[in-house]
Order: C-alpha cells, then structure tokens, then sequence
C-alpha cells in the first residue's frame, strides 16, 4: 500500500487525487518485489524533486499469498498497519514483512 506524504499540501498546490495506492502482484519472488517498491519510491523522488515542495511516499508490504477473502483482509489490515509504522517513523520509508 502506497501513501502520498502529506498529500493535502501537494493536493492544494497542483490539483486533486487519491491519496492510497493498493498494489496486488503476482509471479514475483518476495525479495524481487521488495527491491521494486524501493525502486519505485527512489523513481518517484526524482521524478518529482523539481516541485517546489516534493512530495514523497511511504509504502507498506507484505509478501504471500491469500487463500481465501478472509485472508486477504487480514493481509490488508497489516500492510495497512505497516504504512501507519512507515509514516511515525518519518515518513518517505518502505516498512513491511516478507513471509516466512
């Protein structure tokens, strides 16, 4: 899950959005998509750094598969839980867990 820091302020100034991205991926190893997310935040400060105030993201991740909705949900609900962590921690951080 993907979350624009701060996202009102770059909303006022440049016009208006969603705020919280859900990415499901499949056919990737934990590691790989781990490396992709870190990636992803780093393209998008450089993509970005020319704004006046840059705005920048925290994702939180959980690697695995669900088998059924229930399931699911509580993979959301820690991703989720994982974003919160990633912006107390100072925001602009990649916080999550990789299955076991």
């Amino acid at each position: 899950m993907i979350d624009l820091d701060d996202f009102k302020r770059f909303n006022d100034n440049y016009g208006h959005g969603g705020d919280e991205i859900l990415i499901i991926a499949s056919g990737l190893e934990d590691g790989d998509f781990v490396k992709k997310l870190q990636i992803f935040q780093a393209e998008y400060a450089k993509l970005n750094q020319q704004l006046e105030e840059p705005v920048t993201l925290s994702i939180g991740y959980a690697t695995g598969a669900a088998a059924n909705e229930e399931e699911l949900r509580k993979m959301i609900q820690l991703v989720d839980n994982y974003l919160y962590q990633a912006e107390i921690q100072g925001k602009n951080q990649v916080v999550g867990a990789e299955k076991k």
